[in-house]
C-alpha cells in the first residue's frame, strides 16, 4: 500500500474535501489549441475555437505569454448572461484561473 501511495498510483483516487486528488505527472495534455492575442476580437477567438475539434484558446500577451485560455464554455456563460459578445475583446471573455507549469 506505501509502494502504491509513494508511486502516485493511488493518488488519483483519493480525496479531500470531496475534491479528487491529482498530481501533475497523472495529467495527459490531448486537447487541441490555438491561440490569438490579448486584443483580438471575440469573433476571431471563435473562429479559432472553430477551427479545432476540441480544446482551448490560448490567450497571449504581447511577450507572447499565457494570460487566459477561452473555450466554448466563456462565451455559453457570457450569451446566458445576456452580454453581447460581438464587442468584446478577447481580455473581456477569457479566463484568467489558469495554471502554468514550468518545466
Amino acid at each position: 500500500m506505501a509502494n502504491e501511495k509513494e508511486s502516485g498510483e493511488q493518488a488519483s483516487t483519493n480525496t479531500t474535501g470531496g475534491k479528487k486528488k491529482m498530481r501533475v505527472r497523472d495529467l495527459v495534455i490531448t486537447d487541441e489549441f490555438k491561440t490569438v492575442q490579448i486584443g483580438a476580437s471575440a469573433r476571431d477567438s471563435a473562429r479559432a475555437l472553430m477551427e479545432i475539434p476540441r480544446g482551448v484558446v490560448l490567450v497571449l500577451d504581447e511577450d507572447s505569454k499565457v494570460k487566459g485560455v477561452i473555450t466554448a464554455r466563456e462565451f455559453l456563460l457570457k450569451i446566458a448572461d445576456g452580454t453581447d459578445t460581438s464587442k468584446m475583446s478577447a481580455a473581456e471573455l477569457m479566463n484568467t484561473n489558469i495554471l502554468e507549469i514550468k518545466m
